[in-house]
């Protein structure tokens, strides 16, 4: 009985340090996930502004062939120009918002993996737990046969 009591002792602090392990993991992963979501939020900020540096560069042209397009035509052409630029902005703010929709769909994702492993980890250790409590049970009955 002393045998198999240590050896759920044992197997007891392993599975508590397993757990302890796969906690500052799942820790260490989360931290670098935020880390990574921080800077792919940074380099895609600085890539929405160098769209719009270049789109304003190609807006000053545009502006510059709109004035002259305006000498030359009626408002109608006028009116033309500016609908195209207005759904030129309506286009740019709906990709901004469908990447904003992909890049939290993708964090929620990503959170329903590691809550996943979590749970999974989590059962192995109930598992092996009943297991050897059953183990420990039926030596139990065993030696309570015997004396």
């Amino acid at each position: 009985i002393m045998e198999i009591d240590k050896e759920v002792r044992k197997y007891k602090d392993v599975i508590q340090v397993m757990g302890m392990k796969s906690l500052e993991i799942q820790k260490q992963i989360y931290s670098l996930y935020i880390k990574t979501n921080a800077l792919q939020n940074q380099i895609e900020a600085l890539e929405s502004k160098n769209e719009d540096h270049s789109s304003q560069s190609d807006s000053s042209e545009l502006s510059t062939k709109s004035s002259n397009v305006l000498e030359s035509s009626s408002n109608e052409s006028s009116d033309e120009s500016k609908m195209c630029h207005n759904d030129k902005s309506i286009y740019a703010a709906m990709k901004e918002e469908i990447r904003l929709l992909e890049q939290d769909l993708k964090s929620k994702n990503e959170m329903i993996v590691m809550l996943e492993l979590q749970i999974h980890t989590k059962l192995l250790f109930d598992e092996k737990l009943k297991n050897l409590h059953d183990r420990l049970m039926a030596h139990k009955k065993v030696t309570s046969l015997i004396l």
